[in-house]
C-alpha cells in the first residue's frame, strides 16, 4: 500500500467515525423525543408510529435543531467528498 493509499484511508475513517457520532446522537435524541411523545398518550401500534413519524419530522423542520441538522448535513457532504476522492485516487494509482 502507497504512502498516498494509507493517508487517505485514514482520513475517510477519520471522517466516518466523526460522522458516526453525530448521526448515532440525532437518532438518540430521536428516540427520547418519541419516547416522550408517547408517555404522553396512549399505547397503540398505529399511535407509536405516528410518535416515531412526528419526531423525525420535528429534527428535520424545527429551529432547535438546526445547528445539528448542519453539522450532519456537512459531515454527510464530507464523507461522501473523501469517498469520492480516495476512489479517484486508488484508479489512478493502482
Amino acid at each position: 500500500m502507497s504512502s498516498i493509499s494509507i493517508i487517505s484511508l485514514v482520513a475517510m475513517a477519520l471522517v466516518f467515525v466523526v460522522w458516526a457520532f453525530f448521526m448515532f446522537r440525532a437518532l438518540w435524541l430521536i428516540a427520547q423525543e418519541t419516547g416522550r411523545r408517547q408517555e404522553k398518550s396512549d399505547s397503540g401500534y398505529f399511535r407509536r408510529a405516528s410518535h416515531s413519524l412526528a419526531s423525525y419530522r420535528a429534527f428535520v423542520t424545527e429551529p432547535e435543531h438546526k445547528d445539528r441538522r448542519r453539522h450532519l448535513s456537512l459531515l454527510t457532504g464530507l464523507l461522501i467528498l473523501v469517498i469520492l476522492g480516495r476512489t479517484a485516487l486508488l484508479t489512478n494509482f493502482a
